[in-house]
């Protein structure tokens, strides 16, 4: 394995991604990757400024100057729960669904007002929204060639 300072971004995803599969295959535990994993994958996908930093305002990303929050998910089904989504100001959502091993399958996006329309009109007191609801709010802007 190469030394940290030698590696660049993308060679050291690719060994954080292939260990945190090696480590759900020996012990049936996720390493708890998967939001880092999607953002930079995402942003580098789509062209957007990731923001530095674990606590940031309410958005992981730029697209310009508009705010993005990333929420990610190793898909499993469309009941599964996104993240919590923050009451600070965004411009939209990116729902991000990877495979196992960390690609990305389908990116799904959607205006803040349609998810916090969405967050309203349901009884779950978390503001987080089922998969398949978000999928439904908002538009797939990403699918993966199969």
């Amino acid at each position: 394995m190469k030394t940290r300072k030698t590696l660049n971004q993308d060679q050291l995803i690719g060994q954080i991604v292939a260990l945190a599969v090696e480590y759900k295959k020996r012990f049936n535990k996720n390493l708890g990757i998967t939001a880092e994993i999607g953002e930079y994958t995402t942003a580098k996908l789509l062209k957007l400024e990731r923001v530095e930093g674990n606590i940031n305002p309410g958005y992981d990303a730029l697209d310009g100057k508009r705010k993005v929050q990333i929420k990610t998910r190793i898909f499993t089904s469309k009941s599964q729960r996104t993240g919590n989504f923050s009451n600070h100001k965004y411009d939209y959502a990116l729902l991000v669904l990877l495979s196992p091993d960390y690609v990305v399958l389908e990116i799904y996006k959607a205006t803040e007002r349609k998810v916090k329309e969405a967050l309203g009109a349901q009884s779950y007191k978390k503001p987080s929204l089922p998969i398949g609801k978000f999928m439904t709010i908002g538009r797939l802007i990403y699918l993966k060639e199969r």
